[in-house]
């Protein structure tokens, strides 16, 4: 079955049609309708950031998952991700500002990091769920959190490939960061065991393990050295 979509082409300027197939239908982004949701109890303005000398003293670490509760705290994580963006662009600001006479504004951050609708695909797509959340042991105010998973693709032709032009990873990247330089990485992912079905749970790659969700206020280095921690103990990955 061929569904027909009108489009209009911009640089021809008419009307021309694009034939997508039954299977392309199921690829196309519906979000079903959901319940309304709520804001969080406290303002994300007033979490304090962790402080690594007392960060098990004044927070609370929880190992979380359940599915509904990270549903429950969406809001949180959403607005949390808005406002560690917002405190790391004062503080670039800060520092511009030392280096230099004339006052220079920081560009601003991205208004959502982290999309609700990523965020909720996340949790609801994610198998295994894992994660843990950082709170104030005093109100319970989010302060951080970090999920992962198995990495799973839902691709018919995927493979991993540091080498070829299309990864993305220019001489900048090569110079400034930890980068698969020699495609020594990339092979050896190319090689784990795969098992599934791309148009159903999609393929799982149960060797290679994937951080799917950070945000924290200055505690992320921490909560993702946590997940890694686990990850290695598990011996799975």
């Amino acid at each position: 079955v061929l569904v027909e979509v009108a489009r209009m082409s911009a640089s021809a300027g008419d009307e021309s049609l694009v034939k997508l197939s039954a299977r392309d239908e199921k690829f196309v982004s519906k979000r079903a309708r959901s319940e309304p949701l709520d804001e969080p109890a406290y303002d994300l303005e007033l979490v304090p950031a962790v402080r690594d000398s007392t960060v098990l003293v004044e927070s609370c670490l929880l190992r979380v998952t359940d599915r509904d509760a990270w549903k429950g705290a969406l809001t949180e994580l959403l607005l949390l991700c808005n406002e560690a963006a917002w405190r790391a662009a004062r503080r670039d600001e800060a520092r511009a500002a030392k280096r230099s006479a004339v006052m220079l504004h920081a560009a601003p951050p991205e208004a959502k990091p982290l999309v609700l609708e990523y965020i909720l695909d996340r949790i609801d797509t994610d198998e295994p769920l894992c994660g843990y959340q950082l709170r104030t042991r005093a109100e319970g105010w989010l302060q951080g959190f970090v999920t992962f998973t198995a990495f799973t693709t839902w691709q018919t032709f995927f493979r991993w490939d540091s080498l070829d032009p299309r990864a993305g990873i220019t001489l900048d990247d090569l110079e400034a960061h930890a980068v698969d330089a020699d495609g020594s990485l990339a092979a050896a992912l190319e090689e784990c065991d795969r098992f599934g079905d791309p148009d159903g749970c999609g393929v799982v790659w149960p060797r290679v393990a994937e951080i799917t969700l950070l945000g924290a206020l200055s505690c992320g280095a921490q909560l993702l050295q946590l997940a890694i921690d686990e990850l290695t103990a598990l011996d799975q990955y």
